[in-house]
């Protein structure tokens, strides 16, 4: 079974979303441009190789991220990514083979160099704070300039927008989206259906 992620966004630059939809690829980013400051951060000791050390600092700025998660519901990812809740969430399976496949570990810890690290091994890691995102992280084997950066193809299967997202707008979307692909399936959020890590009642 192919395995399905989410890439939550807003809907702010239409141009860049129907983009999305033609082109059947996602934008990454790199690591200085993600919302986490200590993205990419670590410690090393002076027995750790200078050479180590160098291809690390020197790799990590050169590889592009695209970040996925792993659930189309967790509400914070909706407030945070998706212009609260007034964007959306694409489900897609991953097609490039260019990319390399991540999965993140959170931890309470800062990385800690050794000589047999990689680049990988320093981006992959996270602070357990961001555990609630259920991140799957795709990494660039290439680096390109900021105005041809690559991105990460992938065949979408759904869009599911935003509670928030005003049923007129909403209508014209979907039609939009279905006009340049008519097997992408459209859906629209329930409130009631995003978690926010505990139960509730009304």
């Amino acid at each position: 079974m192919p395995e399905l992620l989410y890439k939550y966004r807003s809907l702010e630059n239409l141009e860049r979303f129907l983009d999305i939809i033609i082109d059947k690829k996602l934008y990454g980013a790199l690591y200085n441009e993600m919302n986490d400051p200590m993205e990419g951060y670590f410690q090393y000791s002076p027995r750790v190789d200078k050479s180590t050390v160098s291809n690390i600092l020197n790799g990590k700025g050169k590889r592009y991220i695209c970040s996925l998660s792993r659930k189309p519901n967790i509400g914070l990812m909706w407030t945070h990514y998706a212009d609260e809740n007034q964007g959306c969430c694409l489900e897609v399976e991953v097609t490039s083979k260019s990319w390399e496949r991540l999965d993140i570990d959170y931890s309470e810890q800062i990385p800690v160099l050794t000589d047999n690290m990689t680049v990988q091994d320093v981006l992959k890691v996270k602070a357990k704070m961001w555990e609630y995102e259920q991140e799957v992280r795709y990494l660039s084997r290439q680096y390109s300039p900021k105005a041809n950066r690559p991105k990460l193809s992938v065949r979408i299967n759904k869009i599911i927008f935003g509670y928030k997202v005003k049923n007129n707008q909403y209508n014209h979307l979907k039609k939009v989206v279905l006009a340049l692909n008519s097997k992408i399936k459209i859906e629209k959020m329930k409130k009631d259906e995003l978690d926010y890590g505990f139960k509730w009642h009304k």
